[in-house]
């Protein structure tokens, strides 16, 4: 159903197709694109049953305020 945590965390398509939620908006993530989740960001990963897709998925902590430029971004 979703998650959050107290640390960035960023989701690479390798191949195929998903679907993220962020907060309350969903969208795909198509292979070759990357997205950024914020600390304490609800979120979730779903197969859209059609394409399936390799994931890559990195959690990491960064004190640094430049990271949050990144935030929602894909």
């Amino acid at each position: 159903s979703g998650e959050t945590h107290d640390f960035w965390e960023f989701v690479y398509a390798d191949k195929g197709e998903t679907i993220i939620t962020s907060d309350q908006t969903e969208f795909r993530l198509k292979a070759g694109e990357l997205y950024f989740h914020k600390p304490n960001e609800f979120h979730a990963v779903r197969s859209d049953g059609q394409i399936a897709p390799n994931l890559i998925v990195i959690s990491f902590q960064c004190d640094d305020n430049a990271i949050y430029y990144f935030r929602k971004k894909f």
